[in-house]
């Protein structure tokens, strides 16, 4: 249900109004800041080449994964001028870490 009405909000957010879209944007910082303060994830480097890592992803992670993907491709979307799109990639950065999506 929690999902569900994420995904409403991830169509509000795609509307063409400026302080709607500063509004939603400032929601989904505030979730991606909460999913990171309450499992940060502590990635370390493997020493050896054929080592590999392995995260435990919490399950609130988990649960918000997709939801936060799809943001950060409508996010992408929306921006328009040049400065915005480097905020916005250093944005999508901060969501990918904070999901510890394993590429």
């Amino acid at each position: 249900m929690h999902v569900q009405a994420l995904l409403y909000l991830l169509l509000i957010s795609e509307v063409e109004e400026t302080e709607i879209f500063k509004i939603c944007l400032e929601y989904w910082n505030t979730l991606t800041s909460e999913l990171y303060h309450d499992n940060p994830c502590n990635i370390a480097p493997p020493v050896f080449v054929n080592q590999q890592v392995t995260l435990e992803i919490s399950p609130r992670r988990l649960l918000y994964f997709p939801v936060l993907t799809k943001v950060s491709q409508s996010v992408c979307q929306s921006v328009s001028s040049a400065l915005s799109i480097f905020l916005m990639k250093l944005y999508v950065t901060k969501v990918h870490y904070m999901s510890c999506e394993n590429e």
